[in-house]
């Protein structure tokens, strides 16, 4: 079978550009996401399911939620539990840099047509847990929680079934979500059944969202956590929230840390995943490194000379060949009488 020449060059081509892509190729990723139920108004508290479908193969995610608390996970599940309006933004990123976008259109989350948080089955709506607990006059209660954060330390003392139910809408008449509990838990009596529950024993951090002690809050890492910039965080700006996960608020109490490499101290000063790259040279090949090179022999006194360089044979060329800072020291006159040996 005969092959068309100009065929044999459009393949070859091809598998040139092929072949010449380098393995571990990435490039800088491009920010996308879902939601559901799509932006709008929702009645607190209101859970959203937000899905990353960013391209690029991102490494790190950064959602901000409008109301300075964050997650770190790729697809969180996210619940509004106080009312009003929230811009939410996802930042990606991965070793080539970060991507930011913001969803078109905020939540708008509405309070509850009421203020109770507890509601304990026939007998009406309470404050607290503890407060439907203590004034019950049943030995088994049930107990209903809204799907909204609790603080609060709970102590069961007496004999009967505590059935503690959670994840409730504002009129207590469905449950979607969870709820989670902060403080401690201690049954010293009786029977405690949650349902939809989660009880931890830490109290819940305060927002960055400039209202409040903001110090109290946790913050979220910043992007890169190579080397010097191990568990870097970011800093709490107030009323604009956490200061993004490549501000300089992330160096800037940093002492090691460097934009680019410039000491060879063994640290990943740019926090790259390399130590000291960049900083070691041999520019003319004859294997030894330049003088204040990281690595290597760092002697060489003229790297940009190959017949330069130490344990070199001496010529008379008018250079210094072996970097003993004599040039064509090759000059004899072992009798002194005038005449240098050939």
């Amino acid at each position: 079978m005969k092959i068309h020449k100009g065929f044999l060059v459009f393949a070859l081509f091809y598998v040139a550009l092929f072949l010449s892509v380098p393995k571990g190729y990435s490039q800088i990723p491009t920010a996308s996401l879902l939601v559901d139920p799509l932006s709008g108004t929702l009645s607190a508290p209101a859970g959203v399911q937000f899905t990353d479908t960013s391209t690029g193969n991102p490494t790190y995610w950064f959602w901000e939620f409008g109301d300075g608390r964050y997650r770190l996970t790729q697809n969180p599940l996210y619940v509004f539990d106080q009312p009003g309006t929230y811009p939410v933004r996802l930042t990606v990123g991965n070793a080539e840099g970060l991507d930011t976008t913001t969803l078109v259109g905020d939540y708008t989350v509405l309070a509850c047509g009421n203020s109770d948080l507890v509601f304990s089955e026939g007998e009406g709506a309470f404050t607290s847990i503890m407060d439907a607990y203590t004034n019950s006059i049943f030995t088994d209660i049930s107990i209903q929680l809204k799907a909204s954060p609790y603080i609060e330390d709970l102590i069961f003392d007496t004999s009967g079934v505590v059935d503690l139910k959670g994840g409730y809408d504002c009129a207590f008449s469905g449950t979607s979500w969870g709820t989670a509990i902060g403080g401690t838990l201690i049954i010293s009596a009786g029977t405690v059944k949650p349902t939809g529950v989660r009880i931890a024993p830490v109290t819940l951090k305060e927002y960055c969202d400039g209202i409040g002690n903001d110090v109290d809050a946790v913050p979220p890492a910043c992007w890169k956590q190579e080397g010097v910039c191990a568990s870097n965080v970011q800093a709490c700006l107030g009323a604009s929230g956490w200061s993004g996960p490549d501000s300089p608020e992330c160096y800037s109490g940093n002492l090691d840390y460097e934009v680019t490499e410039t000491l060879c101290d063994g640290l990943d000063n740019d926090c790259d995943g390399q130590v000291d790259e960049g900083l070691t040279f041999d520019v003319d090949g004859d294997g030894s490194t330049a003088i204040g090179s990281c690595e290597g022999s760092a002697d060489d006194c003229d790297d940009n000379e190959p017949n330069n360089f130490p344990g070199n044979i001496e010529v008379c060329d008018g250079i210094d060949n072996d970097c003993n800072d004599l040039i064509d020291e090759l000059t004899f006159d072992i009798d002194n009488d005038g005449y240098t040996a050939i």
